[in-house]
């Protein structure tokens, strides 16, 4: 009897932690604004797995292998940062440190793994079932659909009315992006057994999705969704008709460059005007200082401050007295972020935690891990993704690359 509760409550355990994932997953889509839920969803996920790791007593099934390696290499990227401590600063040490937590935590995850509940399905149909409520609020709620279709300017007032409720543009295009990932993925592996209605909900839901996209302010969110659209439809159409195949490709690209140089952001004088080209030009100052081993996290941001005060534009220094003030302003780049606070030996820590993966999946999840891997480094060059505000975002989309089961059936010729 006691063992049968004990199974019992093991069972619960798992499920709750996989609900517990699913629903911090799903709350990435509102990373820059105020939520009602708060840090609820990582203390459940975290806390949850705590009591998994003892009930299930997973200290004893630890094997060594390529993945608890890499795990070990994320923690290590933390650890960095404490191993500084004692030639660092103390002015902004704990804020930093704080956003770096949720590394400790899903390295912790990832080298003792998750439990048999998970499965890669659950997680890539959220993405596409939260991008699709979280659209329609938008539209029958935040705007309404009356109001959005007597508009004028319907493209910038569905984007201001995302910024206000839900995310900035690259959070959403970020989710966004893995949601249209997702319905490939899906579609790519279980085409033949999909019934007909969600066959058309699939590929009605990615028009959404890239439509949305294609109409982002956001140059970087707006870029990328091109390049996976044209990887993804260059692969199909190479791997079914080979040669002919990348004539096709080559003619896309064309195609592509031209329509991606129509973005309103991408303008010669709109980049020279974007403050990230000070605050890059900043980050390098500070990098040359100490290359090899750099400043620690809290000096690192001192001297970038100095040198960003030199920098910046009257407009910027306006902005970040009057709207700012409160806010550490970082060099909007994840190299160069790493390369101040931890020199080459940081930023060869990075490469590593962001190439690796590809090296370790089954060669069937390699062109799907490429991808995503492919949107996690060009979110890092417009921001410090993986030490900043979005670590629990790049902590979610390491377990779902190598630690959550593939459970979807991929035959041969799927998606014919």
């Amino acid at each position: 009897m006691i063992h049968f509760n004990m199974q019992k409550l093991v069972t619960i355990v798992h499920w709750f932690n996989l609900l517990a994932a699913l629903f911090l997953t799903a709350t990435m889509m509102f990373e820059f604004v105020e939520v009602p839920w708060g840090l609820w969803p990582q203390i459940l996920f975290f806390g949850s797995y705590a009591i998994e790791f003892l009930l299930d007593k997973k200290w004893q099934e630890v094997k060594w292998d390529k993945t608890r390696i890499y795990f070990l290499m994320m923690f290590l990227f933390f650890a960095l940062a404490l191993l500084y401590y004692p030639f660092d600063s103390t002015t902004y040490f704990q804020t930093l440190l704080e956003r770096r937590y949720a590394l400790a935590g899903f390295a912790f995850v990832g080298f003792f793994g998750v439990n048999d509940k998970y499965k890669l399905s659950y997680f890539l149909n959220l993405f596409v079932i939260t991008a699709l409520l979280v659209i329609a609020y938008l539209l029958f709620v935040g705007i309404g659909v009356s109001e959005f279709f007597s508009s004028d300017q319907k493209i910038n007032l569905f984007n201001t009315t995302r910024t206000t409720f839900v995310n900035q543009h690259m959070g959403f295009n970020l989710f966004v992006d893995l949601a249209l990932l997702a319905i490939w993925y899906l579609l790519k592996t279980s085409w033949r057994f999909l019934p007909m209605w969600q066959r058309v909900t699939y590929l009605l839901s990615a028009a959404v999705f890239l439509t949305c996209l294609l109409i982002s302010e956001g140059r970087a969110g707006f870029l990328i969704t091109i390049v996976l659209v044209y990887v993804i439809v260059a692969f199909e159409v190479w791997k079914r008709f080979s040669k002919w195949g990348l004539l096709v490709a080559l003619g896309l690209l064309l195609l592509a460059i031209p329509f991606a140089y129509q973005h309103q952001r991408i303008h010669d004088k709109r980049i020279l005007d974007d403050p990230r080209v000070f605050l890059w030009k900043s980050a390098w100052t500070v990098i040359e200082e100490k290359p090899l081993l750099g400043h620690g996290i809290s000096r690192a941001q001192e001297r970038f401050n100095v040198e960003r005060e030199r920098n910046q534009t009257a407009v910027f220094a306006y902005e970040v007295k009057t709207k700012w003030a409160n806010i550490i302003i970082d060099s909007h780049n994840q190299v160069t972020q790493t390369g101040m606070e931890f020199g080459l030996l940081g930023v060869c820590l990075l490469f590593y935690l962001w190439l690796a993966p590809l090296y370790m999946v089954d060669k069937k999840r390699r062109l799907f891990t490429f991808l995503i891997i492919l949107l996690y480094i060009n979110q890092s060059m417009f921001n410090p993704f993986i030490t900043g505000h979005s670590s629990v975002f790049f902590g979610i989309m390491t377990l779902l690359l190598l630690r959550i089961p593939n459970n979807l059936i991929y035959p041969k010729n799927s998606f014919k």
